[in-house]
């Protein structure tokens, strides 16, 4: 009889996993498994409202994360004020949130752009603040939105988030202004290891002018 690949898979665990059957870890897996299903199962019950309004206006999707793995592919327009409800709603789940703000980093997004900005102040550090600062990210591809991603840039209050910007802001011109502001953020210890990567990338530092940038603040 031959092996099937789920036999196979639980013989490989088996014999290089020690205690693999024991009793105390499989129900330990199925605790974290049964963990698992209760919070996709909340998200999907808190989603379903929207997901049929967005269904009601032609876009075939699961959720709202579907919206995010086509990204680009769809015109999104019919979709913003819809999208713009679910990252505001509280009784829907946070990842949810999320997706639905990066669904709207897409051209359609443009005209949304300087809600998402408001929104990221105020949710700030969070999982839907990274949400927001990714569509931002992506939605920021002219040189006039160099100003604005150095601001949100330099906001502590948005906390991890701003490493979304860093790659961004180093495509964008004038290139001194987005080289002098990636070299000021070699200051932020959350910041120094994302900055110091573009600063090698895009600008070709070399690590030891990076470190140099780092004692003195200063571009080359």
């Amino acid at each position: 009889m031959t092996e099937s690949e789920q036999e196979r898979l639980q013989r490989l665990l088996t014999e290089h996993i020690p205690g693999w059957n024991d009793p105390e870890n499989v129900k330990k897996r199925q605790d974290r498994d049964d963990e698992l299903e209760r919070i996709h199962r909340k998200r999907r019950e808190s989603e379903a409202p929207y997901v049929q309004l967005l269904r009601d206006r032609g876009f075939v999707l699961k959720s709202v994360w579907d919206l995010v793995q086509v990204h680009g592919a769809l015109d999104l327009t019919n979709a913003l004020d819809i999208l713009l409800e679910v990252v505001q709603d509280e009784s829907v789940d946070e990842w949810v949130r999320s997706g639905a703000a990066r669904a709207m980093g897409t051209k359609a997004g443009h005209s949304v752009y300087d809600e998402l900005v408001s929104l990221l102040r105020h949710y700030g550090e969070s999982t839907v603040g990274e949400g927001l600062a990714a569509a931002i990210a992506d939605l920021s591809v002219a040189d006039s939105d160099l100003p604005l991603l150095i601001e949100l840039l330099n906001d502590e209050h948005l906390g991890g988030e701003r490493l979304l910007f860093i790659e961004r802001i180093a495509r964008l011109r004038p290139k001194e202004t987005a080289e002098a502001a990636i070299v000021a953020a070699l200051a932020d210890e959350g910041l120094e290891l994302e900055a110091a990567k573009a600063l090698r990338k895009t600008f070709g530092y070399s690590r030891a002018e990076v470190v140099q940038a780092q004692k003195t603040g200063k571009p080359r």
